[in-house]
């Protein structure tokens, strides 16, 4: 699963069987995105993403700022080895005004990576978590 941002709305598209997901309903003035060959479903205006991880299975919703349901889809990894049951909590929160993200999970996430890359596709920074909480900071970083 690939996760951007930048253009001001959500979408979901698939290109050679990897999700795509556009998240840029959080806040500056909304834009209406064009239809385009590999997009499955979009929708302007304010939103966000509740992921559930249980087990090998991921269950993503696209949400409004009331709950309501916007899209929704199941991955299953049938190549991962269960260690732990139960449902993963991972909370990624930026501030805008410091460049940073923070990280927050319910389960000791050490040895986990988290990658941030720009629009061209070039990595920016890389973070292994260590334990419950963790944050990186990208203010430095070239996000364009």
């Amino acid at each position: 699963m690939v996760i951007a941002g930048h253009n001001h709305f959500y979408a979901r598209g698939v290109v050679d069987n990897i999700v795509h997901l556009t998240l840029g309903g959080g806040g500056a003035s909304p834009k209406t995105p064009s239809a385009k060959e590999n997009i499955i479903t979009y929708v302007g205006g304010l939103s966000y993403m509740r992921f559930d991880i249980d087990g090998n299975t991921l269950n993503a919703y696209a949400m409004d700022p009331s709950g309501t349901i916007l899209d929704s889809y199941t991955l299953i990894n049938t190549g991962i080895e269960e260690k732990e049951q139960g449902l993963i909590d991972v909370r990624i929160v930026p501030n805008p005004t410091t460049g940073e993200f923070v990280f927050y999970s319910n389960r000791d996430l050490r040895g986990t990576d988290f990658e941030i890359y720009n629009t061209g596709g070039q990595l920016i920074r890389k973070i292994s978590i260590v334990g419950l909480f963790a944050w990186m900071d990208v203010s430095e970083g070239t996000l364009e």
